[in-house]
């Protein structure tokens, strides 16, 4: 059969039915499952079948027809069209086009529940329609998907795109019987030239600006990230740390230590009064270090510093003064801490050295 040749596929009764009637009709369907037996198959069917044939001829409906041809395009045909409205039309043609693509397509660039990348054209907007809207909706789609940037949604563009590929080639380009002048007219390729008033995509741009995205995610994808890092890192490291310094928790037992003892003690009750500073500021060290180890380029230049910055950075265009504003800072707030500490250790310890000495 030559791609011009048609043929129908099936007739019958389009009407739109009520939610509820639909939900009914549906959940009858889903019982056919049940059944085993196929002759009890075919009569419950041919019943539902009759009985929506019933339902179709009491309700303002139009008999359709569907015409496929071998270069992809369908055609659904209103056999009296009068009774319906051009918005019913156009949502009856939807529905058996997509009850079509369910049947007979694979999902495989896209999920079957979301498939609406395509739609109908109405015939009467020209024999180009069709196709240049079709052109639109599939690089749309790859457009709006791509700003994604998962890897698996630009694989999916990837697929698309070649399904575009293949529908300008059958559809958008038509051949001439000049030949491009080569050596020999063996290798001589007509000319491809597209149809008027079709849009025309820069496919192989879009194509390699998929593939260098897919291969940056691919990279990103293959470096450790700084959270697996830290917490296969960072966390052992704290935890050694912390591991560390609980036996300065211990209770000592003899009366009688020397000074060095009574400066460990001093240091456990500081650190179990001020906890909380403690775990945050090891936290805090732990994570400024480990970010350093990570980052290959400026320390400063990720993502995470720009978002806790920002705010105070675009108050003033010196990136460097902030960044030392915030480091004097915080080895101020380290040293008022050390020093009160230092301070509260020596007002509690002297008396008991004092005490200690005359004994």
């Amino acid at each position: 059969m030559n791609s011009g040749t048609d043929f129908n596929l099936f007739s019958g009764p389009c009407v739109e039915l009520s939610t509820k009637r639909f939900d009914e009709l549906r959940k009858d369907l889903e019982a056919l499952q049940a059944l085993k037996n196929e002759r009890e198959i075919e009569a419950k069917f041919t019943q539902l079948a009759s009985l929506f044939i019933e339902k179709a001829s009491e309700r303002p409906g139009a008999s359709s027809a569907v015409k496929i041809f071998r270069n992809g395009e369908t055609r659904v045909i209103f056999e009296n069209d009068d009774k319906l409205s051009v918005e019913a039309e156009h949502r009856g043609a939807s529905q058996v086009f997509f009850f079509l693509r369910d049947v007979t397509h694979s999902h495989k660039h896209h999920s079957p529940s979301s498939d609406t990348i395509l739609d109908v054209t109405p015939l009467s907007e020209g024999p180009q329609a069709w196709k240049r809207e079709t052109l639109y909706s599939l690089y749309r789609w790859v457009i709006h998907r791509k700003r994604d940037q998962s890897l698996a949604e630009l694989v999916n563009c990837k697929g698309v795109l070649s399904y575009a590929k293949a529908f300008e080639e059958i559809h958008c380009d038509q051949r001439s019987a000049t030949l491009r002048s080569y050596v020999s007219t063996k290798r001589a390729l007509p000319k491809r030239r597209p149809f008027a008033k079709l849009p025309t995509y820069n496919h192989q741009t879009t194509m390699d600006s998929v593939n260098a995205s897919i291969e940056a995610q691919r990279d990103r994808l293959l470096r450790p990230s700084f959270s697996s890092t830290f917490f296969s890192k960072g966390l052992p490291c704290f935890a050694a740390l912390i591991s560390i310094v609980s036996p300065l928790y211990l209770q000592v037992s003899d009366e009688h230590f020397g000074g060095q003892q009574m400066a460990v003690t001093r240091v456990a009750q500081w650190l179990t009064a001020n906890i909380l500073v403690v775990v945050g500021g090891a936290f805090l060290v732990s994570f400024l270090a480990m970010r350093s180890a990570y980052s290959k380029s400026k320390f400063f230049s990720s993502n995470l510093q720009h978002d806790l910055l920002r705010v105070v950075i675009s108050l003033t265009p010196k990136r460097n003064f902030v960044i030392a504003f915030f480091l004097i800072a915080i080895l101020s707030v380290l040293g008022v801490a050390l020093g009160a500490a230092w301070f509260a250790w020596e007002a509690e310890a002297q008396p008991i050295w004092q005490a200690f000495n005359r004994v």
